[in-house]
């Protein structure tokens, strides 16, 4: 079930075809179609924030980067909401020597609890200038082989897993043939939502 939060309260969206597309870096994106004669598609823009719970348990907040209208429906991709990994930032920042789990543990925003199934114990060293908490975890999947990260943004909880322990299920998938997109196109995957300005002595 998909519900878009506005300023004036929750709406719950007439969509059955969602689905979430899982990728590698953690950063997963809901999908879903929409006909541009639903009341509540003039409520969509780009920012807004949407609500999937998949079981009526388990649920999580996106916030809509893309619209693509067409002549009846219009598609609507949205990123989990991670703000919260965005809003400080650290002009020169240095982890000390410190484990995937240690680091992300201290970079994680305030109320947020980390569990690290990576099963990594080495230790590494980050030195990273003008990062967010988010910056430093992308710098993390990089530094730390096969390490990724799952977020609960609903219950404030992060899971360190490792790609390279998982099984291979033989399962693939394909992108769908001849998808037209055509008419309004709207993205805020760019936004400047702040602006950090630091000189002398930081």
């Amino acid at each position: 079930m998909l519900t878009l939060y506005t300023p004036d309260g929750a709406i719950p969206l007439r969509v059955s075809d969602y689905y979430i597309k899982e990728l590698a870096s953690g950063l997963n994106e809901l999908c879903f179609t929409i006909s541009i004669w639903d009341d509540a598609f003039q409520l969509i823009q780009e920012e807004s924030s949407i609500r999937e719970e998949s079981d009526g348990i388990t649920a999580c907040n996106y916030l809509v980067k893309a619209i693509d209208s067409g002549k009846n429906t219009a598609n609507i991709k949205a990123q989990i909401d991670l703000d919260e990994w965005k809003q400080s930032l650290t002009v020169a920042y240095n982890s000390g020597s410190n484990s995937v789990g240690g680091i992300v543990r201290a970079v994680a925003p305030t109320g947020w609890t980390v569990a690290d199934y990576s099963g990594l114990t080495y230790m590494r060293t980050l030195h990273l200038t003008g990062i967010t908490p988010l910056g430093v975890l992308e710098q993390c999947r990089s530094t730390f082989s096969g390490v990724t990260f799952r977020f609960d943004n609903v219950n404030k909880r992060i899971e360190i897993i490792n790609m390279k322990t998982g099984t291979n299920l033989g399962a693939f998938v394909t992108r769908d043939l001849n998808l037209k997109k055509t008419e309004y196109k709207g993205k805020s995957t760019s936004f400047a939502t702040r602006l950090y300005a630091y000189g002398k002595d930081d």
